[in-house]
């Protein structure tokens, strides 16, 4: 495929289903992704898939910390604690 074409064919998901990804095309999506090249030539990063009241936790404290208007970003170890939490 020409570079013209690979981008003219590119899709950006801009809404979600309400139903979770079934397990088996969540383990495809991550397996392929591993074999692909990283962004600037850095190494992979991690994945915590989550869902049921993790997930419902996360979002929350997600979108109060948007509209918080903190500056700055959140750095790996408030991430780790986020993900960690029931």
């Amino acid at each position: 495929m020409h570079f013209a074409a690979m981008i003219a064919s590119r899709w950006s998901c801009r809404e979600h289903l309400p139903e979770p990804l079934p397990e088996e095309a969540l383990t495809a999506l991550l397996t392929t992704g591993q074999r692909t090249a990283s962004r600037c030539n850095t190494q992979p990063g991690q994945v915590h898939p989550l869902g049921g009241e993790a997930l419902d936790w996360f979002a929350k404290e997600l979108h109060a910390h948007a509209a918080s208007g903190t500056p700055g970003t959140v750095d790996r170890a408030d991430v780790v604690t986020l993900v960690e939490r029931p």
